[in-house]
């Protein structure tokens, strides 16, 4: 999954910015404002967190993969057309089998996203993660 985004500011009640969510058993893929760092949750359950930060006013774009037979996540920032690590590598099985997916936000927390999304989407598994790094650099300037 990747976003290509801009942050407005902490949200109200400081909750998270949601690129993406839903409600029971969902993915939750967004900004921790206490902390600016990506994350990638499951219902709430810390999945996992990466090392950059976000602060507002600035467009950026980040990356999650996840690779279903050895249940590892890593988060990637995009930056100059090349992505970088950005921390935060886990083994933890996850189900993509969300119901009622939201764009933006989600509805089990009330965690909605505050600025601007230029692009959202989900990557194939034969795609190639580095291109969305050229691809922000391109279009976005990123």
């Amino acid at each position: 999954m990747y976003a290509i985004f801009k942050p407005a500011g902490v949200p109200s009640g400081g909750h998270n910015y949601d690129f993406f969510g839903g409600t029971n058993n969902s993915i939750e893929f967004g900004i921790d404002p206490s902390g600016d760092n990506a994350f990638l949750n499951q219902q709430d359950i810390i999945g996992v967190a990466g090392n950059a930060t976000f602060p507002s006013g600035t467009w950026y774009t980040e990356v999650v993969t996840y690779n279903n037979g050895t249940t590892t996540t890593a988060l990637y920032k995009a930056n100059g057309g090349a992505l970088t690590s950005d921390g935060g590598s886990t083994s933890q099985a996850m189900s993509f089998s969300a119901t009622t997916p939201y764009l933006g936000g989600q509805t089990l927390t009330s965690s909605y996203f505050n600025g601007s999304i230029a692009e959202w989407g989900f990557l194939s598994g034969s795609a190639n993660p580095a291109g969305i790094a050229q691809w922000s650099s391109c279009h976005y300037g990123i």
